[in-house]
């Protein structure tokens, strides 16, 4: 016949070690430009100071030596964007 499954104890929660919780959180990812498909690596980092959130957002280009702006155009966008979808939200 089976057994039925024991419980474990409970875990001791008031006598645990409170982890402190990150500050800051990463996002990142790959696209490719429109007309040329070059590939770029994005990284917005999410740094969270008292009641607020800075964003910081790299671009590198994988080929070539220079991007020719592309990367600086993709980070001034994505932050105007940013901005404006805020702007409700933060009562500005």
């Amino acid at each position: 016949p089976a057994r039925a499954p024991v419980p474990l104890p409970r875990p001791d929660i008031e006598n645990e070690r409170v982890e402190p919780r990150p500050a800051f959180a990463l996002i990142q990812y790959e696209t490719r430009t429109l007309v040329l498909g070059i590939p770029q690596d994005i990284l917005i980092r999410l740094v969270e100071e008292e009641e607020t959130t800075f964003v910081d957002m790299r671009v590198a280009t994988r080929d070539g030596d220079h991007d020719l702006g592309l990367n600086a155009e993709l980070i001034r966008s994505f932050l105007l964007d940013l901005d404006v979808r805020l702007l409700g939200i933060a009562g500005g």
